[in-house]
């Protein structure tokens, strides 16, 4: 399996157990206990979410060598995209993937972050000009052994084709040096859009696409631009 690596093809090595596996990552959602309870939350709602969608997936092996935490990248049309692209992963690597959450949309209510928190390993992501406490919190998150998933337009498409990718997400990949896996879903616009309430049957297609590793002197805004158009084109 091959890496992109700003054009140039790399050799991951073969996948080889975390040392940090059973680590704690920051904060109550990374907890033992926490991760315990999601697993029995999760079964029940992924299954009524299979009865509602029917989801195919592709490129699941494109990851299948990667070797410790990554940053997953994925389009954002609806509600449904997180319970949609964790059900798509393999289990062992969806237990270790926190999830960043728009904190004045999510965490404006205890009740609701806690839900979040507990239901997909949610950590608040603030949308705005200073991304040092993102950065840090990803930091601790990569120390702790934990991957994690970023929707990089930051607000649900209302047209249902994917919106400009905020800078942030290039500059996340840098700092931390992690690989980027591209996700694209297909369908999910008209099982629930933006602005309805309730979600009715469809199918749904979950592309997974190679791994991307940027050098640290890449530019910001190349990075971005190079996840972006890796995603388009699944």
């Amino acid at each position: 399996m091959m890496r992109q690596h700003l054009g140039r093809p790399v050799v991951l090595a073969p996948a080889q157990p975390s040392r940090r596996a059973s680590m704690g990552g920051p904060g109550w959602p990374y907890s033992p206990l926490s991760i315990a309870a999601r697993d029995c939350i999760q079964a029940p709602l992924f299954g009524l979410l299979g009865l509602l969608v029917r989801t195919q997936v592709s490129g699941l092996e494109q990851i299948d060598r990667l070797n410790g935490p990554a940053l997953f990248v994925a389009n954002h049309i609806s509600h449904l995209d997180t319970p949609v692209v964790l059900r798509a992963l393999p289990a062992q690597r969806r237990r270790r993937i926190a999830v960043a959450a728009a904190r004045d949309y999510f965490y404006n209510s205890a009740v609701v972050g806690a839900m979040v928190g507990v239901g997909v390993g949610a950590f608040p992501l603030a949308r705005g000009d200073d991304i040092r406490p993102l950065l840090n919190q990803c930091a601790r998150l990569k120390e702790g052994g934990w991957s994690m998933l970023f929707f990089p337009e930051g607000t649900r498409s209302t047209t249902g084709e994917i919106g400009p990718f905020k800078h942030g997400v290039g500059l996340i990949a840098l700092k931390l040096g992690l690989p980027v896996v591209p996700i694209r879903t297909r369908g999910l616009f008209d099982v629930l859009p933006k602005g309805r309430r309730l979600p009715r049957p469809g199918r749904v297609t979950v592309h997974v696409g190679s791994p991307l590793e940027f050098e640290t002197a890449t530019p910001m805004r190349r990075v971005t631009a190079s996840i972006e158009a890796a995603l388009r084109a699944l």
